[in-house]
């Protein structure tokens, strides 16, 4: 599709090519555009100003697990919207970030020529949405409205901040039904006395490494694991819990936590 109206965070280039880059590999569009004297007499150079003004200063655009990526900036978040000709098909990019502008110093350019124009380029990473068969939360989890987040097993500790990873009981509600949880996670402790398990809506699965190695009655290898469980009958709603995780936490018994690294969904 030859898109030629292009909506910048807002700004119009004075003109696009046609044939623009869309490198899904690395999340980016290349618009090779030329500024120009409009009818109202703004200078060409306005044009670059104005988008070098909304030029991010850092941009990260980790993928994530679900096939999607991250998209995290030093600077503004744009929407980026381009059209046909005709104005019959419509792509928009929702959470975009500019590139410093590249000019072309081989451009024709005279602030005193009404015919003067710029070349340049705009590089825009966008964020991707990944399979919409699969969904992947991280911490801090009680920052997402669909889930219930709590620190201990009795519901008493709410998830914190400083915490965001360390679960004793969670609930996580969903618009489509689910078949299958995954998550990386740790146990807190445990030995063959007080076992570590995580419990994913009634199958329990036990912990083989621990994330708090060094407290005293602690058996398990320091590490983390992908624990996973296929659900037998596919829901809109899902309950992890560790083994007891209550305050205090100064005996191993009570110290049957679990700490999630990511909890990934995928659905029916």
């Amino acid at each position: 599709m030859a898109y030629i109206n292009w909506t910048i965070g807002g700004l119009t280039p004075s003109w696009v090519e046609p044939d623009f880059i869309d490198d899904r590999d690395t999340r980016t569009l290349t618009l090779k555009c030329t500024a120009a004297y409009d009818v109202t007499g703004a200078d060409p150079i306005d044009e670059i100003e104005s988008f070098d003004a909304l030029a991010s200063e850092k941009i990260n655009n980790d993928g994530l697990l679900n096939g999607g990526s991250k998209l995290q900036v030093l600077g503004q978040i744009v929407t980026v919207t381009a059209t046909n000709a005709d104005s019959t098909e419509t792509k928009t990019w929702t959470r975009c970030a500019i590139r410093k502008v590249k000019v072309n110093l081989d451009s024709y350019y005279n602030e005193d020529n009404p015919g003067s124009v710029i070349q340049y380029e705009l590089v825009i990473s966008y964020q991707t949405q990944g399979d919409a068969g699969a969904i992947v939360y991280y911490p801090n989890y009680d920052d997402y409205s669909n889930i219930e987040f709590y620190m201990t097993t009795d519901k008493s500790d709410p998830g914190v901040p400083v915490y965001g990873e360390e679960l004793g009981w969670m609930k996580i509600t969903e618009t489509q039904n689910i078949r299958r949880v995954e998550t990386l996670a740790s146990a807190c402790v445990g030995n063959d006395t007080y076992p570590s398990t995580l419990n994913i809506n009634g199958e329990i699965i036990p912990f083989h490494y621990s994330h708090d190695e060094n407290f005293a009655c602690n058996t398990l290898p320091h590490g983390f694991e992908v624990l996973s469980c296929d659900l037998d009958t596919p829901t809109t709603e899902v309950i992890i819990q560790s083994a007891n995780h209550v305050n205090p936490f100064d005996n191993c018994d009570n110290n049957r936590g679990a700490w999630l690294k990511w909890v990934r969904l995928i659905f029916e």
